[in-house]
C-alpha cells in the first residue's frame, strides 16, 4: 500500500474510531508497509511466508489466520470451461430492402429450422402462431403497473373498468398486448382485458386457478366459480389455465 493510497483509506476512517494506543491483535499498515517496500514473497515460498508471520508479532493468535486469508485472496487457480458443443444453425438472412410483410413470411418459413425464428414469434407475441402459456405467465408475473393502480379497487369496480376502456387493441393481427400496456394506453381487445382481470385476480388469489379461453368471437376469463366475457379476440381460438 503506497502513501497515497494509505492516506485515501485513512480518510475514510471516522475520527471517532481513534485511538492513541495501538489495539490488541491488530495489524499495523506501517508496519507491513515497510515490511513490503523492497521485498517480493512469492505463494510457494514458504520462509518467506515465515518472515511475514513474525511480522504480525508472534503474541497475535490471529496471525496465521490473517495470512491463510491473504493467500486464498493473493492466489489465484485458472478454471478454464470445458469445450463447448457447436450446433451449426441455418443463418438468418434478412434484406434491408424487404418489406415488414416479405420478413414475417421468411422468419414464418424457418421457424423448423431455425429456433430463433421460432422465438422471434414469442417475443413478438403472436398469439395466433404461438403457445398461449409463455404469454400468459409474463402476464401473470410480469405486469405490476396495473396491479397497484388497482390495488384498492373490488374486483367488480376492475370488471365494469374494463368494460368501459374502448374495445381496441394497440397491436394489429393476433399480436396481443401484455396487461401494463392495456392500462398504461387505456384500451384493449377482449382477449388482452381478460388477461389483465386474470393477472389481477391470480395477484390476489394465487392458490386459486384461473383460465382464459377464446371462441374467435369472445374472450372469457374464468375465476373460481365466476366468468367474465368480453367482446372480441381477434378472431383467435384458444385457452390457457394459470
Amino acid at each position: 500500500m503506497n502513501v497515497g493510497t494509505r492516506d485515501r483509506l485513512l480518510d475514510e476512517i471516522d475520527e471517532y474510531q481513534w485511538s492513541c494506543k495501538p489495539f490488541e491483535e491488530r495489524v499495523s499498515l506501517k508496519k507491513m508497509e515497510d515490511f513490503f517496500v523492497g521485498r517480493k514473497i512469492e505463494f510457494e515460498d514458504q520462509a518467506g511466508h515465515e518472515r511475514l508471520l513474525q511480522e504480525f508479532d508472534c503474541e497475535n493468535k490471529n496471525a496465521p489466520l490473517i495470512l491463510e486469508k491473504l493467500l486464498e485472496f493473493i492466489h489465484l487457480t485458472p478454471q478454464l470451461p470445458q469445450a463447448g458443443r457447436f450446433v451449426h444453425v441455418e443463418p438468418i438472412e434478412l434484406a434491408p430492402a424487404m418489406s415488414r410483410n416479405e420478413v414475417v413470411e421468411y422468419l414464418s418459413g424457418m421457424r423448423n429450422r431455425s429456433e430463433v425464428a421460432n422465438l422471434a414469434f414469442y417475443a413478438y407475441r403472436d398469439l395466433g402462431c404461438t403457445d398461449w402459456a409463455p404469454f400468459a405467465k409474463a402476464a401473470f408475473e410480469r405486469n405490476p403497473v396495473c396491479l397497484e393502480a388497482v390495488a384498492d379497487w373490488a374486483d367488480d369496480r376492475l370488471v365494469a373498468a374494463l368494460h368501459d376502456l374502448p374495445h381496441e387493441s394497440i397491436y394489429d393481427g393476433s399480436r396481443a398486448a401484455q396487461p401494463d400496456e392495456v392500462w398504461n394506453y387505456g384500451r384493449g381487445d377482449g382477449l388482452e382485458k381478460a388477461f389483465l382481470l386474470a393477472a389481477v385476480w391470480k395477484s390476489r388469489n394465487p392458490d386459486i386457478g384461473v383460465r382464459v379461453e377464446a371462441d374467435g368471437q369472445t374472450a372469457r376469463c374464468i375465476m373460481a366459480d365466476r366468468h367474465v366475457d368480453f367482446p372480441g379476440c381477434k378472431g383467435l381460438i384458444g385457452r390457457v389455465d394459470g
